[in-house]
């Protein structure tokens, strides 16, 4: 039970920071809002990706194997196109370097 009051803790405690911090940007002059949104929002979609490969790195050490054939497994699983495009394109580029 502990550890359920812990998560809804550190959520609300999270919110509330994050109302916080948006209501700083929003008392900022529009010359640095313009400023610092862009990089802002650069932080949050790379945040969003880190934390969705981080999330999928206990299913694909569930999977096994070395290092390099787990991220081979994760493109073939994370789309069927991805090994026919890795393929393709590796080929493409052994036919440049050999001409």
């Amino acid at each position: 039970m502990t550890i359920l009051i812990l998560i809804i803790f550190f959520c609300l405690l999270g919110s509330v920071i994050s109302v916080f911090l948006a209501a700083v940007v929003l008392i900022l002059s529009q010359k640095m809002r313009s400023f610092l949104l862009p990089m802002l929002a650069s932080y949050a979609a790379g945040t969003l990706l880190g934390a969705a490969f981080l999330g999928m790195l206990p299913t694909a050490l569930k999977m096994g194997g070395l290092p390099d054939q787990i991220i081979v497994k994760f493109v073939r699983n994370s789309g069927r196109n991805c090994d026919y495009t890795f393929n393709k394109g590796f080929e493409r580029l052994m036919n440049q370097s050999i001409r």
